[in-house]
């Protein structure tokens, strides 16, 4: 089974709430669905989240096969700034 980690936030914007349960329910459809591979990321302290989602994602026990960073562009762009840092490879 491919392993589908996915980054998201976790506030309670209609839009946002929307996109994650989309996510869920089409990785669920497929039979993908590892609850222990979503990450959700709180507005406040977001920064240090992202670090320890994708720290935690990094050392799952499985080889992760893909990742979905989703809804908006600022999770993009601080999960992608602090992955080069990290891991040129990644």
């Amino acid at each position: 089974m491919k392993k589908i980690a996915v980054i998201c936030y976790d506030f309670d914007v209609n839009a946002l709430t929307e996109r994650r349960q989309g996510c869920i329910d089409m990785l669920r459809q497929y039979k993908l669905l590892d609850p222990g591979l979503i990450k959700d990321i709180r507005y406040q302290g977001q920064e240090e989240e992202i670090k320890q989602a994708i720290h935690d994602l990094k050392n799952y026990p499985d080889k992760i096969d893909a990742y979905i960073f989703l809804f908006t562009e600022s999770i993009y762009y601080r999960s992608k700034v602090y992955v080069q840092k990290r891991d040129k490879n990644f």
